[in-house]
């Protein structure tokens, strides 16, 4: 093996049966070809079989499809060929490629296959091609890579800011891969008689519904370099027939555009509505957002036959799901199994006491930073006695409240800086490191599997992040709403509100379990069930009473009975 090649991995190709299945996972098109195509393979000759493929007349077909003339056209065996082409007549040991990040995988391979070096300019988190950055990174480059609509962003470039690369680009060779073109509307191939240095490359598969074909085309002024390096018969006589068949039914191929754009607008709205943050795009797929939620959606509609793609990295993407946009009586099933695998019931969990130990933490500091300004014993009942007031759901409120009843002034900002001091410490090793979280992992596996959950929490996003990635649960939450996220802390009910509208689940359908009466407050005022959870070594009789005042329906000693409450809440409900 070529000691370079020790680095290139291989493209991944499905390590599970996918026929017999809702094949939702690869962006092909599930509606299939005209039926003219299909009588093409039903009326196959010996002669289709026995004879060389002779490539004119569907190149020429394919110049007129796209508006171009005739000699720019080269068939290749599918797109991955084409751009497989464009590679070995260009890159060469220690080329620079210029590539797009993130983008269909094959040009990471591509590039590693020939030696080459690849440069990435980066999507941001508007998903939005970034031409400025692009453009800036076009210097010294050998090769530049344009996915346009891209994949799996879904995105597009217009014309102008297509043009504008190419005029920046000079004679440097652009490649511009148009696979998903006629979703966008739009090809940019009839550059190609101003710009000798562009290379298109388009694809049967998608529209076409020809994956398993293997047929595509480079459309390209330097027909030469394309024709030194690929194989004189490298796409067979039957897939040119069936190519021909496909350009001549065009009407019926506009026609699944419509269809596709109509599912495609379902799709989206429908995962919306169940509380699933869906992008459209300008291809045949969606993007979902199902964050925490994305393996558990993927392995379960497995288990039902229905196949989507999970992409775990990089990080923009981690957490989407990639949807192809199939047929309608496959988009109902779709979301008939997903309604059955998708909870309707939210859990909403306060951290502090309810989740994580934190009479070593936040107690401590509120403790420690109230006898640093008071110079005087802060005894942890004061503390408890505090909080059981109300108002003062705040660790930073609460300490300054005890400070000024000790009648010492200090402003809030003096507070905040000793607090996050001892907190947080100078590298997370503060008094956040004693924390201990409470509730068991196996009964957090079960929660999440029949229950949305969430967490509200007064606690600064960067601090319950920490806490929850240290004990390796933050994969368990649907959404987070911090401190840093709402307006106004409890007892507003905003922060549940939030979760409630973004889970698109209902305020009957929701518990808060919380510790303080601030907590129950939130949960009463946004009219879901308050479940009160008794601080560690609290008399439990107690704070029954007293969270019942603030509208609890009921307090636990502990989150660890959570299962046992759900069991008879249900029961009650019924």
């Amino acid at each position: 093996m070529k000691k370079y090649l020790e680095k290139l991995k291989p493209y991944p190709l499905p390590s599970y049966p996918r026929r017999d299945k809702i094949r939702l996972d690869l962006n092909e098109n599930s509606f299939g070809p005209a039926p003219q195509v299909l009588e093409v393979v039903r009326n196959a000759s010996s002669e289709d079989i026995a004879v060389y493929p002779d490539y004119r007349e569907i190149e020429e077909k394919i110049a007129e499809y796209v508006g171009v003339k005739k000699e720019y056209v080269v068939i290749t065996n599918g797109a991955d060929d084409a751009i497989k082409c464009v590679f070995e007549g260009i890159v060469d040991h220690g080329d620079r490629v210029l590539i797009p990040f993130p983008t269909y995988s094959m040009y990471e391979i591509y590039t590693d296959l020939y030696d080459g070096k690849k440069i990435f300019v980066n999507y941001g988190s508007d998903f939005v091609f970034p031409t400025h950055e692009f453009i800036k990174n076009l210097e010294d480059v050998d090769l530049a890579i344009v996915v346009n609509p891209a994949n799996p962003t879904g995105d597009k470039i217009s014309r102008e800011e297509f043009l504008k690369i190419l005029e920046a680009a000079g004679k440097t060779p652009v490649l511009l891969d148009e696979t998903y073109w006629q979703f966008g509307g739009e090809t940019f191939a009839s550059l190609v008689e101003e710009f000798d240095n562009l290379f298109v490359i388009h694809s049967f598969s998608k529209l076409f519904s020809m994956a398993g074909v293997r047929l595509g085309y480079v459309v390209t002024r330097n027909r030469e370099l394309i024709e030194k390096v690929i194989e004189p018969f490298r796409v067979n006589s039957l897939a040119v027939k069936l190519g021909l068949a496909s350009l001549e039914n065009i009407e019926y191929y506009n026609g699944l555009l419509e269809k596709i754009s109509k599912n495609r607008a379902f799709l989206v709205a429908e995962f919306n509505r169940r509380g699933l943050s869906a992008r459209n795009t300008f291809t045949n797929f969606i993007l979902v957002d199902a964050g925490n939620r994305a393996d558990f959606i993927k392995s379960e509609l497995y288990k039902r036959g229905i196949l989507i793609k999970l992409y775990k990295s990089p990080e923009l993407l981690a957490g989407f799901l990639r949807i192809s946009v199939g047929k309608s009586d496959e988009l109902k099933e779709l979301f008939r199994n997903l309604d059955k695998i998708m909870p309707s019931e939210a859990l909403i969990f306060d951290m502090d006491g309810v989740l994580v130990d934190v009479r070593e933490s936040y107690r401590t500091a509120i403790k420690e930073t109230a006898e640093y300004f008071t110079n005087d014993e802060v005894p942890y009942e004061e503390i408890q006695e505090f909080k059981n007031r109300g108002g003062l759901n705040n660790d930073w409120d609460l300490t300054l409240e005890i400070v000024r009843a000790h009648g010492v002034n200090v402003s809030r900002d003096q507070i905040i800086e000793k607090f996050q001091k001892l907190f947080l410490g100078e590298n997370f090793d503060g008094f956040i490191s004693r924390e201990k979280w409470i509730l068991r992992k196996e009964i957090l596996e079960e929660l999440f599997r029949s229950y949305r959950l969430a967490i509200f929490t007064s606690r600064p996003r960067e601090e319950a992040l920490y806490t929850l990635k240290k004990y390796g649960v933050d994969k368990f939450f649907d959404i987070i709403v911090s401190l840093d996220d709402v307006n106004e802390t409890k007892p507003s009910p905003e922060g549940i509100l939030r979760i409630i509208d973004r889970l698109k689940v209902t305020p009957g359908n929701t518990l808060y379990f919380g510790d303080t009466v601030d907590d129950m407050a939130a949960a009463k005022n946004a009219g879901v069930a308050g479940v009160g959870i008794a601080p560690p070594g609290g008399d439990l009789k107690f704070y029954k009473e007293l969270f019942k005042k603030y509208g609890a329906v009921d307090t636990l000693g502990s989150i660890n009975e959570i299962v046992n409450f759900l069991e008879k809440w249900k029961k009650r409900s019924e």
